[in-house]
């Protein structure tokens, strides 16, 4: 705060619109099976990074389809608040296996994504380069699947995603599937086209590390049925040498006790 300035004088920034969430909500895998989560309340405000984390089997991904529209809620509501633009969608997802098709090119995939958007096949080239270079593979569009290594595929399913110009992306575990080192640049790329997309993500991970990382917000999924039991508020701040920050690691006790005690990776 400047220096003069009264507290009771600032005002605080008003609360970003909510653009995705459910509320009292329920899902059962079959009629006769107990509930996977039931009474789940859980908000992504425009603009925030919020992970999503929880024990194997606790319900984070089936959550995450439930909000991207893959799988319907037996109860409850699901709000969605973006604007339709042409050539565009509100949201979209990125699994935590690629999903490439192996018969098409790193282009081909992208543009297998923005089909059905109406847009020229000159668009459509365009928006396979731009998004290609913000996940810096511009020069492998013409490569296979087969030629990739694993955060080369992460990359380009996370190209695809992007390519639809989201203003929701929804991440189910995208990064537990490669070595640490290609996690954190991963990690840093993902931070980088947040902040410069100005996109609402939703990130599942089991790591409390990566989650308290990333994130504005984590949230804790327990109990069958699972519900949201605690919300740690991260806060925007700087991330360099954030591992080292002792309120970082305070926070990272809570979420693990929120988890009924169980360390998650990198605790």
């Amino acid at each position: 705060m400047e220096a003069g300035l009264n507290p009771q004088t600032v005002k605080e920034q008003p609360a970003r619109p909510i653009v995705l969430g459910v509320e009292n909500a329920s899902y059962s895998y079959r009629k006769d099976a107990a509930p996977v989560f039931s009474g789940l309340d859980l908000s992504l405000r425009a603009g925030e990074f919020v992970s999503l984390v929880g024990g194997s089997g606790v319900g984070k991904s089936t959550v995450l389809r439930c909000l991207a529209g893959l799988l319907p809620l037996d109860g409850g509501r699901l709000h969605l608040d973006v604007e339709q633009v042409e050539g565009s969608r509100r949201r979209s997802v990125v699994f935590q296996d690629s999903r490439l098709l192996p018969w098409r090119t790193v282009g081909e995939n992208i543009a297998y994504g923005i089909e059905g958007l109406g847009l020229s096949k000159g668009e459509r080239s365009d928006r396979i380069d731009e998004v290609l270079s913000l996940v810096n593979m511009l020069g492998y569009r013409d490569r296979w699947p087969s030629d990739l290594s694993g955060g080369q595929s992460q990359r380009v399913g996370i190209a695809r995603a992007l390519a639809v110009r989201p203003k929701i992306v929804l991440m189910d575990e995208p990064f537990s599937a490669v070595d640490a080192l290609t996690r954190r640049h991963l990690q840093e790329e993902l931070l980088g086209i947040w902040s410069e997309r100005e996109l609402a993500v939703l990130f599942v991970t089991h790591d409390i590390r990566e989650a308290t990382y990333l994130s504005d917000r984590v949230l804790v999924m327990s109990g069958s049925p699972a519900m949201v039991v605690h919300d740690e508020p991260m806060g925007r701040r700087s991330r360099n040498r954030i591992h080292e920050d002792k309120a970082q690691e305070a926070a990272a006790g809570r979420i693990s006790a929120a988890m009924g005690g169980t360390d998650g990776e990198g605790i």
